[in-house]
């Protein structure tokens, strides 16, 4: 039997719950099973080698000391790259072995996910009450927990499309796109750009004398609640220091990270020539194979979330998402028009709601920190302080709402436009 027949009689067949299409066994070249139990068997050892030496690390950085978890944050985040990398070959390999080919992706039952997703949240409460934040278990609860958020996100999006943005084979490749390719350039990026800053900073002296102090109490600091300390934080505190990190939260990081996540999707795109809606959902699973990662790494930092650090943790990867699926749709207009304004405008878009997102978050944060270590101050300073938080918040409120609002909107408008079509 040719490919082609092979294909013509996966047509004909009818799809089940899982947006698959079965091929029957005796349809299936031998090599083809061959081939995909190689793949599945690739895919279980990195699995495995990702476990061990995520748990390994995840124990070692029990340890209070900032350096040690620090250094072991970045062994997980590489832990966690492989470990998707393995997932992905294990679908893939199943998809060969068994001669399914990717049918449109909508998810159908969901609630098992959903169940899990409780139970785990639930658990992790509990863990927390209990003072158990820094413990393994904890710490593995936490981090099973942040990595269903993103697929979650996924398969709202995926059902509120109802098959028509893409195949489960898309989704796929979105999440490797953005969870280990966009990951790896960013965290490679950032890298890079910071280096760069700090060697700019304290060799070639570009603010001389002015962070002298700031260096020597970085030196100093061994744990992540030593900055939480009155004085840390006031010495931290700085202009200059201020401005260097909001342009770097607010400016740089979402630059490298929406570039990062989107580029795979624009590549993919010179084969695939994708719909505004399939490229949408390549931009909504690469936004969410890349807040993967960065929920693992948030995770591995400190034990027990609780519920209002899930809830944060939901409200970043809806952010994540809907960004890039914002960049993806981009992608799609330019693939039906060949005009390069719409991509351009769209990934300035989420360029620009990931930096405020980042801005508005970062001035929360300082805000919170300023009316902390400065309980003493009169009470109009306080109260301007106060009315600083109040603004960012409320700012910061709103982007929570219209991220998943607008990707479910968004998500709509494309599924009705291609049922049109």
């Amino acid at each position: 039997m040719t490919e082609g027949d092979l294909e013509r009689e996966v047509g004909q067949l009818q799809e089940d719950d899982s947006g698959l299409v079965d091929v029957p066994e005796q349809s299936q070249p031998p090599f083809r099973r061959r081939a995909g139990l190689g793949v599945v068997a690739i895919g279980l050892m990195l699995i495995v080698c990702a476990c061990i030496c995520g748990t390994l690390t995840t124990i070692g950085m029990v340890s209070p000391d900032l350096s040690s978890k620090l250094v072991g944050s970045e062994f997980l985040v590489v832990a966690s790259l492989v470990g998707q990398f393995g997932f992905v070959l294990v679908a893939g390999g199943v998809v060969i072995w068994r001669g399914w080919f990717s049918a449109t992706f909508y998810p159908r039952r969901t609630w098992p996910i959903w169940i899990v997703f409780i139970l785990l949240l639930s658990l992790g409460v509990l863990l927390s009450f209990t003072g158990a934040e820094t413990n393994l278990l904890s710490r593995i609860v936490n981090g099973l927990t942040m990595l269903i958020l993103p697929l979650l996100v996924l398969l709202v999006v995926g059902r509120v499309l109802r098959g028509t943005g893409g195949t489960w084979r898309d989704v796929m490749g979105g999440l490797v796109g953005g969870g280990a390719v966009g990951t790896a350039l960013a965290l490679a990026t950032e890298a890079g750009l910071a280096m760069a800053a700090w060697f700019a900073i304290s060799e070639l002296d570009v603010f001389p004398g002015r962070l002298d102090p700031v260096r020597d109490m970085l030196g100093q600091i061994t744990s992540p609640e030593s900055l939480l300390d009155p004085q840390t934080i006031l010495q931290l505190i700085d202009p200059v220091i201020l401005t260097i990190a909001l342009a770097g939260v607010a400016v740089v990081a979402p630059v490298v990270e929406e570039i990062s996540k989107i580029l795979a999707v624009g590549l993919a795109g010179r084969w695939l020539r994708p719909s505004p809606a399939r490229a949408f959902l390549l931009g909504v699973a690469s936004g969410a194979g890349f807040a993967v990662a960065e929920n693992l790494l948030n995770s591995s930092l400190v034990g027990s979330f609780g519920i209002v650090g899930v809830l944060s943790r939901l409200a970043a990867t809806s952010m994540h998402c809907a960004v890039s699926g914002l960049a993806g749709w981009g992608w799609g207009e330019f693939w039906r028009e060949r005009r390069l304004l719409k991509p351009i405008l769209a990934l300035a878009g989420a360029i620009g709601l990931h930096g405020l997102w980042n801005g508005l978050a970062f001035g929360v944060a300082v805000s919170s920190l300023l009316a902390a270590a400065n309980q003493s101050m009169d009470i109009g300073a306080l109260a301007g302080i106060g009315l600083m938080i109040l603004v960012f918040g409320l700012g910061l409120m709103f982007l929570v709402i219209l991220a998943p609002v607008g990707m479910l909107l968004a998500s709509r408008a494309l599924a009705r436009e291609e049922g049109e079509r």
